[in-house]
This record gives C-alpha cells, structure tokens and sequence, in this order.
C-alpha cells in the first residue's frame, strides 16, 4: 500500500495546493464581506462552497477507512492489489482529499494507539495533577486531545512538544511512585 501512496504523492501536492488556495480563497473572502451589507448571497455561496469541500474531504476518509479495514482483513495478495488499484483510482479522481483523509485515518489511528498505551496508567493517577503540574492546562484538554475531540472544528491532538512532555511527566512520576511504595514496607 506504501507503493500506490508514493504513485500519488506528486499528483497529490499539486492538487493540495490548487484546493487550498481555492478554501483559503473562499475564506478570506468570507471574512472580507462578513459584515457589509447586501452580501448575504455571496455569504450563502462561499460557505456552501466550504461546506462541499468538507464534505469531499469527509466522504473520501470515510472511503479510506473503509479500504484501510479491507486491507487489514484481506487474506490474499490479489486482494491487497486490488485494493492498492482502489486507492489509485481514488487518488485520480481527487488526490487531494485522498491524501487529507489519509492525514486523518493517521491522526486517529495515533489518538487510539496513544489511548490503548495509557489504558493501564490513566485510571490510577490523577490527569488533574498530570495536566496541571506539567501542561499548565485542564483535564478537559488532555482528554480532548487523547481522544481527538473537535475543537474549534478541527481534531484535537497532542503536539509533538506535548508528547514530550508527557513522555518526561511519565517518567518523573514513575520514581516518586516508586519510592512511596519502598516506604510502605
């Protein structure tokens, strides 16, 4: 599958490119009129215009996921080829919206690995002291994060700067964990 993902890839930053100026295009132009008078048409316009272009990018990861779990499951080779055909085709109709859903199925397949890591460790600590401590944020943001959660309407997720601080909180309070329990006995 990583070889029909690398066929794609320059027809993909090209047609990136075109879709993104185009919603910027729209986007800015909809901050523009916002607010002036007799613009409530072009208003209506632009946003359906945004509007379809989210709902392409959300029908193709709906597309994508869907060939993700056919290639997970398939048992043969002549599947996963057809498959890896699928993928090409969907890619020539719009590579684009193909590459930003697979940008999603990967955010999210990240978001689960990171929640099945920590499925052990969250019950027994406190996220309040963990955020608070080491984030300087809420519990509500690390379980946005952790579990994707739309925010201002874009899939929430740690950065990497996060992770590494998560990485370093984990490991200072394995000690302190550790040293409690050396004093019970």
């Amino acid at each position: 599958m990583l070889s029909t993902n690398s066929q794609c890839r320059e027809t993909k930053t090209q047609e990136k490119k075109k879709y993104e100026k185009e919603l910027l295009f729209y986007l800015d132009l909809y901050r523009e009129l916002k607010g002036r008078e007799g613009v409530k048409r072009t208003l209506a316009f632009i946003d359906d215009e945004i509007n379809k272009l989210v709902e392409l990018i959300k029908q193709m990861k709906n597309k994508i996921d869907a060939l993700k779990e056919r290639y997970i499951t398939a048992k043969s080779q002549s599947e996963h080829q057809e498959i890896q055909e699928e993928l090409c085709k969907l890619c020539d109709e719009n590579a684009v919206a193909v590459a930003d859903a697979a940008l999603e199925s990967i955010r999210d397949t990240n978001a689960m690995l990171l929640r099945e890591k920590l499925k052990d460790v969250l019950p027994i600590m406190s996220v309040s002291y963990l955020t608070k401590t080491y984030f300087d944020k809420s519990p509500q943001w690390f379980y946005q994060r952790l579990n994707g959660n739309a925010v201002n309407g874009k899939s929430a997720q740690f950065t990497s700067t996060d992770l590494k601080i998560l990485h370093g909180a984990l490991l200072d309070i394995s000690p302190k964990i550790s040293a409690s329990a050396s004093v019970v006995f």
